[in-house]
């Protein structure tokens, strides 16, 4: 996750992470946990482990197409049941939608509740006990209401 640091407001590269609103949100929701200690603040990367739930994506960006997400996946579910074993996380958020999450969330038969009232569209636990929240991609949304009920979502 070095990668994510290193390109934190770096304008030279092509692609500034400090733009992003996806890792603007992961970082305000891994500091509203408190998952990142107030002293490594520059280092709040290497607290979260990221993954993307399609493993093989268009060269050019973008997400995968959905003749290559039917494609790979059984093998991309198989890959994050790994994950999760390999990780053990406490804490699993989705910032793909639901249409995306129930999927992966089926095939580890996970019980996921519908949330109607929110940002956040699902909620509930894995069979580990991790607590998962499942909201929309943030590109295009407002922060803070996102931020905000992703942050409520995982305190319940």
């Amino acid at each position: 996750m070095a990668w994510v640091s290193q390109r934190w407001g770096d304008v030279r590269n092509g692609y500034n992470t400090r733009r992003s609103q996806f890792w603007q949100t992961v970082r305000a929701v891994a500091f509203s946990l408190g998952i990142v200690p107030p002293e490594l603040s520059g280092e709040w990367p290497s607290f979260v482990v990221w993954s993307n739930l399609y493993k093989v994506a268009p060269f050019g960006g973008g997400n995968p197409p959905p003749s290559l997400r039917t494609a790979q996946r059984s093998r991309c579910m198989e890959a994050l049941a790994q994950e999760l074993v390999q990780w053990r996380p406490t804490r699993l958020l989705f910032l793909t939608g639901g249409a995306w999450a129930d999927p992966f969330a089926a095939a580890l038969d996970w019980k996921l509740e519908r949330v109607t009232s929110s940002p956040v569209e699902r909620v509930g636990f894995s069979h580990d006990g991790a607590r998962i929240v499942v909201a929309p991609h943030p590109q295009g949304r407002k922060s803070r209401p996102l931020w905000d009920a992703i942050d409520g979502a995982f305190k319940i």
